[in-house]
């Protein structure tokens, strides 16, 4: 012999669709921050290979300025200037980056190379004549060896584009 019940109302089809609605709920969460944490960790590997143009450039940039004998015009041109007047814009800012006649480009951005290469480019500011009296000091204007310092400026471009990174350095040649 068989009995049927008949106050079956469902209560455990609700419960189990509660259950699953919370469960795809914390599923949906969980994609969004990994993807979120997977977009983070590329910006920074961007940022990275940006940083790391940059200071190739300023390796690139002093390097070729420690072969010279005798320095070039600093002229304006070539990406070679004089330093701007104090209180005023700063040269690199005001410098087109986007033109090869206005700064010195190391390495091309191949878009056609996978993965694609930085785009890194320099400018060298002179900056002064200074004396060099041979101690560890550097004195202005004694009548020792004159030296001369450059300001150099590095901008790494990251392959995407969107991460561009500058780095100064003072350099004595």
């Amino acid at each position: 012999m068989t009995t049927t019940l008949n106050n079956e109302r469902g209560a455990v089809l609700i419960a189990g669709l509660m259950i699953l609605v919370i469960l795809s709920l914390l599923g949906i969460t969980t994609m969004q921050t990994s993807t979120i944490e997977e977009k983070m960790a590329n910006n920074m590997g961007q940022r990275q290979t940006a940083f790391q143009a940059a200071e190739s450039g300023l390796r690139s940039a002093e390097a070729q300025m420690a072969g010279y004998v005798i320095l070039p015009a600093f002229d304006g041109t070539n990406g070679l200037y004089q330093p701007t007047a104090v209180g005023t814009t700063p040269r690199w800012d005001t410098v087109n980056w986007s033109s090869d006649t206005e700064s010195i480009q190391y390495q091309a951005a191949d878009l056609t190379v996978t993965p694609a290469l930085p785009e890194i480019k320099c400018i060298v500011e002179y900056v002064a004549e200074i004396a060099d009296d041979g101690s560890n000091s550097v004195k202005f204007k004694s009548k020792t060896t004159n030296r001369d310092m450059l300001r150099i400026t590095s901008r790494g471009v990251s392959p995407n584009g969107r991460s561009v990174v500058m780095l100064q350095s003072t350099y004595l040649r």
